[in-house]
């Protein structure tokens, strides 16, 4: 194994055949190709070109023509190893290699700290969608990196913030540890009944994640909403945090008959302020589930209120999805929230 390292978070390794980056000692990407060496006599063509992503489409017309011919593993391993360097030593501008290996990267590397790729990583983004170069623009719209940026960010750029509300499709996360009612919430908003989580399949019930969706209307217009929670905890298995991205709003859960989940919300909320670092905060309404079991209560209203105030959520709830006490309350506030603050 070859190895060679760019700067404290940047490594490049070449493992048998394969290329692959690694962001922190963890693997990242494997290298799929290597941009060709550009032709001397065919340099001028490319004058107008202002990033690797132009270069490239340019080049895979030309090449249908031609053989390609096949590159040594360590030369193309030192291959990217330059064109890394470059890119580092440039600020990580995303002109400089392909979009759909420089976005995901930086986006890396800024998420572990490095302080280059906290200042320009949104600067990027703006940066490449107002250069008008249409497929990078698609690139961002379908991989949502455009929702990493806040409404005041987007319109600077002139995107207008309802953008996001055009296909009605709009994202909830509903967090908290194993067994306080997450599934059960979900239930009761889209069938209007109480299941009991001893009655579901045992091949459905470990799932890790779980997805719904109903339609909503606020201020008379349908939106689509879409509900994700997860069968394990993510504070200790933090998978899916792709999922994020389009995350609007989240309900974090705790029971109030299960002290334990209480105290945990001391861990969720800086787990989810850590995600949304550096972009605008989704809404956060907290929720003490189970309300029906009074004479099992151990967490009681008042030190829910505290929390929230403590944090600075959207509101505190307590409901019990057996008796539909308050369910459907808690989506309806958060849903008229999302749609508010995006169409101001």
């Amino acid at each position: 194994m070859q190895t060679f390292r760019i700067n404290e978070y940047l490594e490049v390794r070449l493992e048998g055949k394969n290329t692959n980056i690694y962001v922190k000692g963890k693997p990242i990407r494997t290298c799929k190709y290597l941009l060709l060496n550009i032709p001397a006599e065919e340099i001028e063509t490319f004058d107008e070109i202002e990033s690797i992503d132009e270069a490239a489409v340019k080049l895979d017309h030309q090449l249908h023509s031609k053989r390609i011919p096949l590159i040594p593993p360590e030369v193309e391993f030192w291959g990217h190893c330059s064109n890394l360097q470059v890119w580092a030593e440039n600020n990580y501008d995303t002109r400089l290699i392909h979009s759909n290996l420089a976005f995901p990267l930086l986006e890396q590397i800024y998420q572990e700290g490095n302080s280059v790729a906290t200042k320009v990583f949104k600067e990027e983004i703006a940066k490449r969608y107002e250069s008008g170069y249409q497929p990078v623009i698609e690139y961002l719209r379908e991989k949502n990196f455009l929702r990493l940026l806040s409404t005041a960010e987007l319109s600077a750029v002139g995107i207008d913030p309802k953008f996001f509300l055009k296909d009605g499709h709009l994202d909830i996360m509903i967090l908290g540890d194993v067994g306080v009612g997450k599934r059960t919430l979900i239930d009761y908003l889209i069938d209007g009944e109480y299941k009991d989580a001893s009655a579901r399949s045992p091949k459905l019930a470990d799932v890790s994640l779980f997805v719904q969706h109903k339609w909503l209307t606020v201020d008379e217009t349908p939106y689509l909403y879409f509900f994700y929670t997860f069968a394990n905890s993510l504070l200790e298995k933090p998978m899916f945090l792709h999922l994020f991205r389009r995350t609007l709003g989240i309900i974090l859960v705790y029971d109030i008959t299960n002290r334990q989940s209480f105290n945990n919300l001391s861990r969720w909320v800086p787990f989810v302020q850590d995600i949304f670092k550096g972009r605008e905060m989704a809404p956060i309404l907290l929720v003490g589930t189970k309300s029906d079991l009074e004479n099992e209560r151990v967490v009681n209203r008042e030190e829910g209120e505290k929390v929230m105030e403590r944090y600075k959520l959207l509101d505190h709830y307590e409901c019990s999805a057996k008796h539909g006490e308050n369910t459907k309350g808690i989506f309806e506030k958060l849903a008229q929230t999302i749609i508010h603050k995006m169409t101001l």
